[in-house]
């Protein structure tokens, strides 16, 4: 009887291990989903006007919100917080590259350093700003990344400031508070 209960175990962390690479491969399959199914159809609503975009941005905003309110909803384990501020970081990214994409297809906003200013170009620039605003890490001095873009005048700028105020005020404290919460909370509990 003895010899059994070490095969059960043994079964049962490999059925756990195997439960979280199929919900990491799925939560970034969705990602994936998101970036080229989602996009695209994006795209062809703001390629006919520009204000047909804007019903996206709040969908996509609210889904944004929705991520960021798992973490104050209830505690979530390693895989659950790691799947959210994905997906948080993701359409954060993809908000905002859309509503600077709309402010310069509208005419509003100019950015240089690139003849056309595509939406690729500003989720590019929204990305190494991330990148750019994570502490310690200097990710783009490290790599030595240079801007693709530069904003040119108050509304191609106030979009960036918004940005990186959700970055430092609303993703990293919430990511914080979150990382602190698990790590008072009881190993045996975590999944991680």
């Amino acid at each position: 009887m003895t010899k059994q209960a070490p095969a059960r175990t043994s079964r049962g962390h490999a059925r756990r291990l195997a439960n979280r690479v199929i919900d990491i491969g799925l939560a970034f399959g969705g990602i994936t989903c998101l970036a080229f199914v989602a996009l695209p159809v994006f795209f062809l609503f703001l390629s006919w006007h520009w204000v047909l975009g804007g019903p996206l941005v709040i969908v996509y905003g609210y889904i944004l919100y929705s991520c960021l309110a798992d973490f104050k909803k209830r505690p979530l384990s390693f895989r659950e917080g790691l799947v959210a501020a994905g997906w948080a970081i993701c359409l954060g990214l993809a908000v905002f590259a859309t509503l600077s994409y709309m402010l310069v297809h509208a005419g509003f906003a100019v950015y240089s350093g690139s003849a056309k200013s595509s939406y690729w170009r500003l989720l590019w620039y929204y990305v190494w700003l991330l990148l750019d605003l994570l502490p310690v890490v200097e990710a783009t001095k490290s790599l030595k990344l240079e801007p693709p873009l530069q904003p040119e005048g108050v509304v191609a700028g106030l979009p960036i400031v918004i940005f990186k105020g959700f970055v430092v005020f609303v993703m990293l404290r919430i990511l914080k508070e979150w990382w602190q919460a698990r790590s008072t909370a009881s190993p045996a509990t975590d999944d991680a």
